[in-house]
């Protein structure tokens, strides 16, 4: 005969089993996610690196040069893509470069998440 008492601790056993296995699946997501903003942010580091590299090779790079290849479109890379948005200052010499990241996984089923 089962006792009151220890269905009370088997119940309570299966709420706290049932707990753990959600904040499992929380970290998991939780990481995921932490995952992809990295190589977001990775991206992005990359396309400034790319235009710096530009300016580096010709200091007038911004002047001769109005359309980067990031500019246009965004550009493959292996953490993820990046774009650019070069605006040259109207007062000094030099530009304000803005870059935006995205990074993607594709899942066993094919799509592709971002």
């Amino acid at each position: 005969m089962v006792t009151p008492l220890s269905l009370i601790v088997i119940f309570a056993l299966t709420i706290l089993g049932v707990s753990l296995f959600y904040l499992a699946l929380q970290d998991i997501s939780s990481t995921s996610r932490e995952v992809l903003r990295e190589k977001a942010l990775l991206a992005v580091e990359g396309g400034v690196n790319d235009y710096l590299w530009h300016l580096n090779q010709n200091e007038d790079y911004y002047y001769k040069e109005t359309t980067h290849l990031a500019q246009i479109d965004w550009v493959k890379e292996t953490n993820g893509e990046h774009k650019l948005k070069v605006t040259p200052l109207s007062v000094a010499p030099g530009v304000i470069i803005e870059t935006f990241g995205q990074a993607s996984k594709t899942t066993s089923d094919g799509t592709l998440t971002v």
